[in-house]
């Protein structure tokens, strides 16, 4: 059985998958480099085990520390080709989109507004694909890749074949903005669709494509959500 394995940066989650190999999905931020052998060490993890790295989009939170991670482990870098421009032009900034119901996460976009660096190290990624995604039964993982824009356009999911999902930022636990910003209003297991997105009917639609793939949704910031309360969210 796929083993996962959860890590912190900050204020945004990072994934150890183990399978048949081990691969890290999304990087985190606002590290240093020399932070990160410890990351690993914490979870009992050597950097030349992690064959790849899957990034989620192009969002500085999930992909600055890209660079820093490949340079320790050796990793491939597998992300969609919208993410890829991020990744090689540093531009990981003026990417957020507010969509019509931001205001119930207005404090979280001011936060990020104010805190997202200027550039991001620049990587070459390696694998990069489009909207039809990748199967990762080729790099040892027993899922796949799957788009699911609406938060981004460059967004993915990796769906494992026990209906599992790591969803980057579909979905959000509020409580971590509460806190951020020392904001009584999001108590623990308050969740919501992310509305700083692109397109809400996009992201409502993405959300429902992971509903038909997955029962236990681990996201980018919070602890993973299971399938009723996701439900209600759609």
């Amino acid at each position: 059985m796929t083993e996962i394995k959860s890590f912190t940066t900050y204020f945004v989650n990072g994934y150890i998958v183990k399978d048949d190999k081990t691969i890290m999905f999304d990087t985190g931020a606002l590290f240093e480099p020399e932070q990160l052998p410890g990351v690993l060490e914490e979870l009992g993890v050597a950097p030349e085990e992690i064959s790849c790295i899957v990034i989620s989009h192009a969002h500085y939170d999930h992909c600055m520390l890209a660079k820093a991670w490949k340079e320790l482990t050796g990793a491939k870098i597998i992300c969609h080709e919208k993410t890829a421009e991020a990744l090689r032009d540093g531009n990981a900034r003026g990417r957020f989109a507010y969509g019509p119901k931001c205001y119930e996460v207005r404090k979280f976009y001011e936060f990020m507004e104010e805190t997202t660096p200027p550039a991001i190290p620049t990587v070459e990624p390696d694998i990069v694909f489009g909207d039809e995604g990748l199967d990762m039964h080729p790099f040892g993982i027993n899922g796949k890749i799957i788009h699911t824009p609406g938060h981004d356009d460059s967004h993915i999911a990796l769906v494992l074949d026990d209906r599992t999902a790591l969803t980057g930022d579909t979905f959000y636990d509020l409580n971590t903005v509460g806190c951020l910003t020392d904001d009584p209003d999001y108590p623990a297991g308050t969740y919501s669709l992310n509305w700083i997105c692109t397109d809400e009917e996009l992201i409502k639609a993405s959300a429902r494509k992971l509903l038909e793939e997955a029962d236990l949704f681990y996201g980018g910031h919070g602890d993973p959500i299971p399938r009723e309360i996701v439900e209600t969210l759609v």
